[in-house]
């Protein structure tokens, strides 16, 4: 282990300087420098994964506004919240993280090709630009899925989860798989 200039009263030596980051770490001079380029796939994947946490803060917000969040009281919204965030943020976002670095539109709920034939290439260098046209749409309708559990929730619930089958809500709510 080294010391650093601060720890004793040499200097460093020349092929060895100070991390400003890491302060008074020092670092050898012949470690090698990983530079992400802008087009890069990892750098597409971290888009990827920040796109997919904005889908996951717009999918709650349209839970939210669908009458679920009138019905729940502040405190059961945030238990519900919670709930998703442990079981389920992962796979959602995991969703646009393919392994093969390929996102594929599937279509529609209804069924039918997509319309745009929307296929997402990590590898492309214009990656970033479709991320942002990229939408994650649910197996089931969110919107009957949400009156279904309005339906089963009593007006003045215990828990979010009250009279529900806590799996069945959220594998139709926040699965990609039917």
């Amino acid at each position: 282990m080294h010391n650093t200039p601060a720890e004793s009263n040499e200097q460093a030596p020349t092929e060895e300087q100070p991390d400003p980051i890491l302060e008074n770490t020092v670092l050898s001079a012949e470690l090698p420098t990983l530079i992400i380029q802008p087009n890069t796939t990892v750098n597409s994947f971290a888009r990827s994964r920040h796109r997919a946490q904005q889908r996951w803060c717009a999918f709650l917000k349209r839970i939210l506004k669908s009458g679920v969040g009138s019905r729940l009281a502040s405190l059961q919204w945030d238990d519900f919240k919670q709930f998703a965030m442990a079981y389920y943020y992962e796979k959602f976002l995991a969703v646009l993280e393919p392994q093969d670095g390929l996102l594929k539109c599937v279509g529609p709920i209804e069924g039918g090709q997509c319309p745009a034939n929307m296929v997402v290439d990590f590898t492309d260098a214009n990656v970033l630009a479709k991320l942002e046209c990229l939408h994650i749409d649910h197996t089931y309708d969110i919107n009957l899925i949400c009156r279904a559990w309005l339906d089963l929730l009593p007006q003045r619930p215990v828990s979010w989860h009250e009279n529900i089958d806590v799996e069945i809500l959220c594998h139709v709510l926040v699965s990609n798989r039917p």
